[in-house]
């Protein structure tokens, strides 16, 4: 499976990284949702996006809008990470589909 872990935090990212490709999935990194997008584009086969919530340049919810609004994207599954406990984030990742 070829995961997008997309995360400013390094200390994060590595650990995630570490752990999917200890299991044999193909990552791709990405620090900022803008840099998120252009991998997307880059490597369209993505199966997976693992996205923090809060990152430098705009919220994981862009990422997701930009994501679910393109037909040839729409079907990426993705995960949204964080280490807040904003139960408002959390609901509106699972509203947005």
């Amino acid at each position: 499976m070829k995961i997008l872990i997309v995360e400013d935090d390094l200390t994060s990212m590595t650990l995630a990284d570490s752990i999917l490709v200890k299991e044999n999935h193909n990552t791709i990194q990405a620090k900022s949702v803008k840099e998120a997008k252009l991998k997307i584009v880059e490597s369209p086969k993505i199966d997976m996006i693992l996205c923090d919530i809060f990152l430098p340049d705009a919220d994981g919810f862009n990422l997701i809008k930009f994501v679910r609004n393109n037909p040839v994207l729409s079907k990426i599954r993705i995960v949204m990470c964080s280490t807040m406990s904003d139960k408002t984030a959390i609901l509106k990742s699972l509203k947005m589909k």
